[in-house]
């Protein structure tokens, strides 16, 4: 079905002016079938219910433990005059009081109306149906579990979703001028206390830095569980490298009767950090309410904007806690709502519940194999204040050493396949590594003046087999899958390790943003590197936390392609990466070379 471009809500709505054109695509209609994933379209109508105690939305959810006053496609007028519609979901009894409100703002729908990846990936992540009542949008809270806690939920569908008016943006002060609008709207109503918190993961959480940013009154907390706060950094061109096939399938999903941002188009436009880049990175200086942070390591999307929103946020009461699962199990894990419940209880219900003494930051460090890991290990900051960084040095015979060699040699790997070259260490005693490491190391290539590098480290056995992780405890999945060896092989269930990105022409470093274990790429210009020309490059590798167990070990796998896993099984997401690279790559030691290193934090 066309877009009708007739319709009074297509293209509503001021365009920023950055000084560049925008990049739009038209939406595909709601009602439109065949929609990947698949999902319900429910006519747009405002309608006002009762869903009594042992409600169903099928017979494969949870029956409701409460009555719920249900509002549906409630009208909210924007300061631009574009109208979006939400869903809210209050107790039916309150015993007299007011409660405040939770903000679950997305373009993914709404309950039971929406795209649900969950349904898309393998064992739904362990969080089978029954757990939910089927009214949370998708990476919200779940409305039956937060009515029983004394809350209301309005989940909105952003601008240019669904049947709401305007454009759909990708993140930005437009998102963050929606919300506060959205947070002001919802404060006003009659059985609300006058206070609003914002929860949920992925879009979900980032849209909160952008509300938080705007500083709404009544916006007294914030969850962002699991959200990037740099697009270019940390998704779209990170490392400066290009790479947009799963956002694309995902835009796939949301659907609109108006346009939306072309972020890949934008992407692919904009190969350096410019004004549009700019205007996508969060200003944690802005941000001043309390705030719990959530992050993994298991994410290939959002791990390091957990630390830059811990480092950054400008407040004393905020939390952070790095969590052993994948992001949307940890979303609806009883553990993880009750902590929540207890930091909203205090902040949104004004309760003196000793939320303050919760330790400002818990860290989970990975065993692999089918060891659980340690959890929720109790920290002062982040990056681990007594981290010892040390230096782990490429030898020519593959392994890595505390001592430096200066035996001269060249490893090479074909770039355009997943060759790799391997450097391993074997722990002589139990050691944990936990936060940033950096890889050191000289680089050339004979038939391209540019190289693309992907690094990842791996566990090893004591028999020296590279190890996995699963994301989901196995006692949450299906019985074929009861060794970590039986889990799927795609990212959101499977974890091998953490990784770090970057382009040759991008790794000038910016040294006053640099730390000793975290190299800053301006990513503002492109120095190539000719033909048979060796560089220097510094890459920076995402957050771990791992245990060691004496005799167990850890390879560095260096390759011209990405090492993960895809994030599921399909076609338009899974190793496409650009066929940038080519020929061979080659890493140099000793000599002229001398000093290559992996730094590693040592806790």
């Amino acid at each position: 079905m066309p877009i009708d471009k007739s319709w009074p809500g297509y293209a509503k709505g001021k365009v920023p002016d950055l000084g560049f054109e925008w990049a739009w695509q038209d939406a595909t209609p709601p009602d439109e079938p065949n929609r990947y994933p698949p999902q319900v379209y429910i006519p747009l109508g405002y309608e006002k219910k009762v869903l009594p105690r042992g409600w169903q939305r099928s017979p494969d959810n949870k029956p409701l433990d409460l009555d719920i006053i249900f509002e549906k496609d409630v009208e909210i007028v924007l300061r631009d005059g574009v109208k979006i519609y939400a869903d809210v979901y209050r107790p039916a009894e309150t015993g007299g009081g007011k409660i405040p409100v939770i903000v679950a703002y997305s373009p993914y729908g709404k309950g039971g109306s929406g795209a649900n990846l969950m349904d898309v990936v393998p064992y739904r992540v362990g969080v089978p149906k029954s757990r939910q009542s089927g009214l949370e949008k998708f990476e919200g809270p779940d409305p039956n579990e937060w009515c029983l806690r004394g809350y209301a939920i309005l989940d909105p569908n952003a601008r240019g979703s669904f049947d709401s008016e305007g454009d759909l943006y990708f993140f930005g002060p437009k998102d963050g001028e929606d919300c506060y609008d959205i947070i002001e709207h919802a404060a006003a109503y009659d059985w609300c206390n006058g206070a609003v918190g914002m929860a949920g993961n992925s879009w979900l959480a980032i849209s909160q830095y952008w509300a938080a940013m705007q500083q709404p009154p009544h916006l007294k907390a914030i969850a962002p569980w699991e959200g990037y706060s740099d697009l270019y950094r940390d998704m779209m061109r990170r490392g400066g490298i290009l790479w947009a096939p799963f956002l694309k399938w995902v835009l796939l999903g949301v659907p609109g009767r108006g346009r939306q941002e072309d972020v890949t188009e934008m992407a692919g436009q904009h190969e350096f950090f410019d004004k549009y880049w700019e205007s996508k990175r969060v200003d944690f200086s802005k941000i001043t309410v309390p705030s719990y942070i959530l992050g993994s390591y298991s994410s290939m999307l959002h791990t390091i904007g957990a630390v830059r929103a811990w480092r950054d946020t400008n407040t004393d009461r905020k939390w952070l806690r790095f969590h052993p699962h994948q992001e949307w199990y940890e979303d609806y894990h009883y553990r993880s709502v009750d902590d929540l419940d207890r930091f909203f209880t205090r902040y949104l219900k004004g309760e003196e519940n000793g939320w303050e003494a919760t330790p400002k930051v818990r860290v989970s460090l990975y065993r692999f194999g089918d060891r659980y890991p340690l959890y929720d290990q109790v920290e002062t900051d982040y990056p681990i204040p007594r981290t010892q960084y040390e230096k782990l040095y490429l030898t020519s015979n593959h392994i890595l050493q505390v001592t430096e060699s200066n035996d001269e040699a060249t490893h090479s790997y074909d770039s355009t396949t997943r060759d790799m070259v391997t450097y391993d260490y074997i722990f002589p005693e139990r050691t944990m590594l936990a936060g940033f490491s950096k890889l050191r190391i000289f680089v050339s290539c004979r038939e391209h003046n540019d190289l693309d590098m992907y690094v990842m480290l791996r566990k090893l056995s004591v028999d020296g087999e590279p190890m996995e992780q699963s994301n989901v405890p196995l006692h949450e999945l299906p019985s074929d899958a009861r060794s970590v060896e039986d889990v799927k092989n795609v990212n959101p269930v499977k974890y091998l390790g953490p990784t770090g990105i970057l382009r040759a022409s991008h790794r000038e470093i910016d040294p006053s943003q640099s730390t000793e274990y975290w190299p800053f790429h301006p990513h503002t210009s492109t120095d190539y590197v000719e033909p048979g020309e060796v560089a220097e490059m510094n890459i920076g590798i995402w957050p771990m936390g791992v245990v060691y167990e004496k005799g167990e070990g850890l390879r560095l796998q260096i390759s011209g392609k990405t090492m993960v896993l895809p994030e599921w099984d399909n076609p338009m997401v899974k190793h496409q990466e650009p066929l940038f690279n080519k020929g061979r790559h080659n890493v140099h030691l000793g000599g002229r070379y001398s000093g290559s290193y992996l730094l590693v934090p040592k806790v």
